[in-house]
């Protein structure tokens, strides 16, 4: 983004070096992604199905359950389109479309491709509980073709996205013991979702072509992950040699 920006500046006249290369960013060791905890997930199922309050709570149980049941990334959620992407009728949503930057800072729509890591179009089932919500959705916000713009008609950039995510988190600590503060991302959901499709004993290929990873390798690490706190391992392990 940075170079984005940069990049931007010098356009316009506004720099004459592009910074951003020197810039070394330290990495987070203590901030690795997760699956949710079971209290997370808990107050997560039960705002999806608290009844909305208000078109602004709706969106945001829309925002959450489409995370929480497909493991969509954020900009792949952003560019839904009601008569592209998603069938209510089949019960399925179509994913080869993502929110990006350009290199103006405009937001803007990219279609996927393999070099954009988004491995061909995948299709991923609609869970009834996902398809109530989306249906309340477009009835109330009378959507026709994409699902989440800003009032002025365009796409919502990431910092919008990270401001709307804050108060999506705060929405949801509402419904857990003692109003915690919540620190997971959408990523998190993310990462819950191929977890769950692994302790399924879904197929590694098809949990790959339903996150829409690149290469099994990524799709192999979360495995790992999985299998590593599997409380069941010893077992597993010991019934191997009786």
């Amino acid at each position: 983004i940075l170079h984005q920006l940069y990049t931007f500046a010098i356009n316009n006249n506004f720099a004459d070096t592009d910074m951003s290369s020197k810039i070394v960013i330290k990495q987070n060791t203590n901030n690795k992604r997760r699956a949710l905890y079971d209290w997370e997930k808990d107050g997560i199922m039960t705002f999806l199905k608290e009844p909305y309050t208000s078109k602004r709570i709706l969106k945001y149980q829309t925002m959450v359950a489409i995370l929480f049941f497909t493991g969509i990334r954020m900009g792949e959620m952003l560019s839904l389109n009601l008569q592209r992407d998603i069938s209510l009728e089949n019960n399925t949503i179509a994913i080869n479309h993502t929110i990006t930057i350009d290199q103006n800072c405009k937001v803007i729509e990219k279609q996927g491709t393999k070099k954009q890591g988004l491995e061909n179009r995948r299709v991923i089932p609609i869970p009834p509980l996902l398809k109530q919500i989306l249906e309340e959705y477009v009835k109330q916000f009378k959507i026709t073709d994409y699902l989440f713009l800003t009032c002025h008609s365009r796409f919502i950039s990431t910092h919008e996205s990270a401001n709307m995510w804050m108060s999506i988190r705060k929405q949801i600590s509402k419904y857990i013991p003692e109003n915690p503060v919540l620190e997971f991302t959408p990523h998190y959901l993310r990462h819950n979702y191929a977890t769950e499709l692994i302790y399924a004993n879904i197929p590694l290929k098809t949990v790959q072509y339903l996150m829409g990873h690149k290469n099994i390798q990524m799709t192999m690490n979360i495995y790992a992950d999985v299998r590593k706190d599997d409380e069941s391992i010893n077992e597993m392990v010991r019934s191997v040699w009786d």
